[in-house]
């Protein structure tokens, strides 16, 4: 069994209008929600084996604070690949993770995060399966089970939680 965590990246800041979309910062809610999610994910026992992050200034800070929250030392892989990357793409980069890693975090961007959490989400809690189709928005992780021994090895999984910052009652 394989655990897949999607987290959008949280809320990120454009107050600089002369930054490039790949340079923005996270706003003060976004350094305010990442946190909150990583604790979430402790308490939870979401610990990832691998993290794979959009290189992306937000998505990069979003990751360091999450990770912060975890503790220990945890492997991130920073992709060009996954910034503003298709849900395809995003697949591609899932199926070629090696199959000793357990449970893995995907840090990245909308839409194409929505759409592969929504596209994965073949079975699962009901409620979580209702939450996850309304809205993807900054911070929201969705939590999946795959019945894999390989990450190349599936095509969709069982959604076990979705949870926004919202969600969160600390």
């Amino acid at each position: 069994m394989k655990r897949l965590l999607l987290l959008r990246h949280a809320k990120s800041s454009r107050d600089n209008a002369r930054l490039q979309d790949f340079d923005r910062p996270l706003a003060k809610r976004g350094r305010e929600a990442a946190p909150e999610i990583g604790r979430h994910m402790r308490k939870a026992g979401w610990l990832p084996d691998l993290v794979l992050c959009s290189n992306a200034k937000r998505t990069q800070e979003t990751a360091g604070l999450v990770l912060a929250e975890l503790g220990g030392h945890i492997k991130i892989h920073f992709l060009d690949t996954l910034y503003l990357a298709a849900p395809e793409q995003m697949l591609k980069e899932i199926h070629a993770v090696d199959s000793k890693v357990g449970t893995l975090l995907v840090v990245a961007h909308n839409p194409g995060t929505a759409l592969l959490a929504n596209y994965l989400a073949a079975s699962g809690d009901k409620r979580a399966l209702q939450h996850l189709r309304e809205k993807y928005p900054t911070a929201a992780l969705a939590v999946f089970e795959i019945d894999a021994d390989s990450w190349s090895k599936f095509d969709r999984a069982k959604l076990i939680d979705f949870v926004t910052p919202k969600d969160i009652d600390d």
